[in-house]
């Protein structure tokens, strides 16, 4: 008998984030072609997802899979936990762009503008947060980085780390939360534009293109505000 999830490979990260895509392929086929409650099926996504990550020791998620005090996982709260669940899926597909460099992304000019733009609001976002100094600087260098690489054509999912990094910082300031949740939305949206592009033999390309995971008008993350 066959296995339900077949050929998954032999690193436990690079599984996991396998097998969240097919979970994540679900949703979408759920909600935009099945008609599903959206707040159900993503609800249904987010137990798969946590037990693929307690199954294959997923430590990012551990806070979640293995919590200090239960979590109530409904439909009321699927927001938050899908939150968390993409920030650590961030992570993930940083780490695996870090350890195996990408070509250059090849953007279509709609592409180069669009992710102009959200780097403008993740800037103009990192501006107005009530941060220190140097945590800002910081931020908006490694955003004058990607504009830098973008404006040079020589653009890759390796070259958000110190964004992510940067903006994880930034959401470790309760006053700050509001400013990091928006930037975070934003990344993620620039990050699949570039993984999505036509760059030839790019390493985990079908792993690391994150999806909405339901119709925009259900969730707002990949939109510029």
């Amino acid at each position: 008998m066959q296995p339900p999830y077949p050929d998954l490979p032999p690193d436990d990260q690079l599984a996991f984030l396998q097998l969240e895509r097919e979970f994540r392929q679900t949703l979408d086929d759920d909600v935009r072609r099945d008609g599903r409650d959206p707040a159900l099926a993503q609800l249904a996504y987010v137990n798969k997802v946590l037990a693929a990550a307690d199954a294959l020791g997923v430590e990012a998620l551990k806070p979640l899979t293995k919590p200090a005090q239960p979590i109530e996982k409904t439909a009321a709260n699927v927001h938050q936990l899908r939150d968390e669940i993409d920030q650590v899926l961030v992570g993930l597909r940083i780490q695996m762009a870090r350890h195996t460099p990408t070509p250059g992304a090849q953007l279509a000019e709609d592409q180069q503008f669009r992710l102009g733009a959200l780097l403008n609001s993740i800037a103009s976002e990192i501006g107005n947060a009530p941060i220190e100094r140097d945590c800002q600087d910081e931020a908006l260098a490694a955003v004058a980085r990607l504009r830098h690489e973008l404006e040079a054509g020589t653009l890759r999912m390796e070259h958000f780390v110190d964004l992510g990094r940067a903006i994880a910082g930034i959401g470790r300031v309760e006053a700050a939360e509001a400013e990091a949740d928006k930037c975070w939305r934003w990344f993620r949206v620039a990050m699949g534009l570039v993984s999505q592009s036509p760059s030839p033999n790019r390493p985990f390309a079908h792993l690391d293109a994150p999806q909405s995971g339901e119709p925009a008008s259900q969730r707002q993350a990949d939109t510029v505000d």
